[in-house]
């Protein structure tokens, strides 16, 4: 509290005195022994505990004396020694000091006093400063800190995917790829850790770090803030706005492994972005630039390697928090390139194993990037299509394209419906109905069942045929993926995928594999 307010409760403190003592029966008997007023009682312990100064003190308790005086002998205060200022009225609550309806009855009001000194007075409680060094520390989906204002907040957190799996591929795959008959073994897929979190309500960031092939290379490191008419602004290396199996994070997939068209797609780079809301946060739309970067942001040559990228999506039927919704939307992406290296490979959704088919390395320049999409939500069932295309400026190549496309469908056998982010127009964490445990009353977390369809075709004419010993040719590729989900906890999770591939030329690979799964 101010030195204002401090003077000002003062005030109040001794209106409060004055009005209790002035309801006194004129002919009461003093006591043999005279007490101090209550009003000076309180000055006396403000000045004790330090919140006024001695001067203040000597002021005050003059002029309490003088208006006790002016009371004991008839006469009125001044109007402005009992008015609350409108605006500390409105701005702070006020407490009534009351006095029984019997004792203001009983009691004569005393002789050309102020009718306010005969009434109930009322007095401005002070509103309760919020201790900004305060700070709660918390755990959900992560180590949470936040000041008591709820202005500064920070959480800490990781993931952990360590995955499991097997690949046998056919005697025409073999001879191209160089792989033995049967591959078979373990590897960690993800180790991240993250901290994210606001330093002001409009400013923020995210920094992650992927620690899974033993050098720390760079996922989501940006600043984001709240800027008028832009809405949110991110600054830094991000996903760029495109496909919607891009923009959910990788924790929460259907599948172990995007489908095939992420081939395609633009993924991280490092630049400048907006994301916007609109329509009760059914429609969302954003746009960004950025320069083309490697595992570690870096890209700094003087050639031009930039991406424009945006991104529209709409929720025309949004119901029941989400447990029915339909998402359309569509993105684009023009690359600008000085004559680039451009090169596309696709492994059989899986991260064991070698590319199947292969573009090999060629020179283009400018890029020109569409893509689909479109999910329905039904309760526990959801489908999801999407559909990418490329088309390369290049001479060597004669001007090649490539496209792919994939449809899902998954079912929670336990209920639950897949969550969605009408912010970043996604899916999100999935939450069990109840957590597995052994303890009475717990659950067997949430059950998911799914199929997959995914396509890429990368048979242009224009592609090189392969030039390296082992090496893919182009071609097509096609995969079915049967999965299924075991959620035990929000965080907790085990996953296993079968996965069937076909490749045109002759060949194919059957996979299967699971990965034990921490998210927090």
């Amino acid at each position: 509290m101010g030195k204002r307010g401090i003077l000002r409760l003062a005030q109040l403190f001794i209106l409060t005195g004055l009005a209790l003592g002035a309801m006194a029966p004129a002919g009461a008997q003093q006591p043999q022994q005279e007490q101090k007023p209550v009003v000076l009682e309180i000055l006396d312990l403000l000045k004790a505990r330090g919140q006024i100064t001695p001067a203040e003190h000597s002021a005050l308790s003059e002029r309490a004396q003088q208006e006790i005086e002016t009371l004991q002998r008839g006469g009125s205060l001044p109007a402005a020694a009992v008015a609350v200022p409108a605006a500390a009225a409105a701005a702070r609550p006020v407490v009534a000091v009351a006095v029984p309806a019997a004792a203001a009855a009983a009691r004569p009001v005393v002789a050309g006093a102020s009718p306010a000194a005969a009434v109930p007075v009322a007095v401005a409680a002070a509103e309760p400063k919020k201790d900004l060094n305060s700070v709660k520390v918390f755990f959900k989906n992560g180590l949470q800190f936040e000041t008591e204002d709820g202005t500064v907040k920070m959480k800490i957190g990781g993931r952990i995917q360590n995955d499991w799996g097997m690949v046998d591929p056919s005697d025409a795959i073999e001879a191209t790829t160089g792989d033995m008959s049967t591959l078979w073994g373990t590897r960690l897929r993800r180790a991240r850790i993250v901290t994210e979190g606001q330093l002001t309500e409009s400013l923020g960031f995210k920094a992650e770090y992927d620690f899974a092939s033993g050098v720390p290379a760079v996922n989501d490191v940006y600043i984001w803030a709240q800027v008028p008419y832009l809405q949110r602004v991110q600054v830094g290396h991000m996903k760029e706005p495109w496909a919607l199996q891009d923009l959910t994070s990788a924790s929460w997939l259907t599948f172990m492994e995007r489908a095939l068209p992420v081939s395609l797609s633009t993924l991280r780079n490092t630049g400048i972005a907006s994301m916007q809301n609109y329509a009760d946060q059914r429609l969302t739309w954003a746009v960004g630039g950025f320069r083309d970067t490697d595992q570690f942001g870096y890209g700094f040559s003087g050639q031009n390697a930039w991406d424009f990228t945006t991104r529209l999506t709409g929720l025309p039927v949004w119901q029941n928090d989400g447990r029915r919704l339909v998402h359309v939307g569509g993105a684009y992406s023009y690359q600008v390139r000085d004559d680039a290296t451009f090169q596309t490979k696709a492994l059989p959704e899986t991260i064991f194993g070698s590319p199947l088919i292969d573009t090999g390395a060629f020179r283009g320049g400018n890029a020109n990037l569409g893509n689909v999409q479109f999910a329905w939500v039904e309760g526990p069932f959801t489908m999801a299509l999407e559909g990418d295309y490329i088309a390369v400026d290049s001479v060597p190549a004669d001007d090649p394209s490539a496209w792919g496309w994939y449809t899902e469908a998954s079912f929670f056998l336990t209920g639950e419906s897949k969550p969605y982010d009408q912010i970043q127009a996604c899916f999100v964490r999935p939450v069990p109905k109840e957590n597995f445990g052994f303890k009475p009353g717990d659950g067997w977390g949430a059950w998911e069942v799914a199929a997959r369809y995914s396509h890429l075709d990368l048979s242009d004419p224009g592609f090189p045929e392969p030039i390296e010993l082992n090496q893919a040719p182009p071609g097509t590729l096609s995969d079915i993926t049967l999965g299924v989900n075991w959620y035990l906890t929000p965080n907790f999770r085990w996953t296993m995928n079968y996965v069937y591939s076909d490749r045109s030329p002759a060949g194919s690979a059957n996979v299967a594999q699971m990965r034990f799964q921490v998210d927090y």
